[in-house]
């Protein structure tokens, strides 16, 4: 995936199960090529980035988080998988990251 708009519509058209799918992994690997490129673990930088997670989740307003809140929400979720196994392709087939990945792109462009 070249871009960002690309890796949306790609991760927008997936109708499979996201459980062990290489397409969650290039959606991890993307974000990390492209806003970690260094592999400084920069993000999460935003303080409490799971409450605020379940916040937009619970009253779904994913369209208020500025690009640092979400960046730091889906690599604080890519951190968390090395704590809870199977987190980030939950987040998927819950719709969450799909939504992050989307707010991105327009906070992008």
């Amino acid at each position: 995936m070249g871009s960002l708009e690309q890796l949306v519509a790609t991760v927008t058209a997936y109708k499979g199960s996201w459980h062990d799918t290489p397409l969650a992994q290039d959606v991890k690997m993307f974000l990390w090529r492209t806003y970690d490129k260094n592999d400084d673990l920069i993000y999460p930088t935003t303080k409490h980035w799971d409450l605020l997670l379940l916040e937009v989740m619970a009253d779904n307003s994913y369209a208020r988080l500025n690009k640092e809140e979400v960046l730091s929400i889906l690599f604080g979720i890519i951190h968390r998988t090395r704590i809870v196994d199977g987190l980030w392709e939950q987040m998927f087939s819950r719709d969450v990251t799909q939504q992050l990945l989307r707010r991105l792109l327009a906070l992008e462009y």
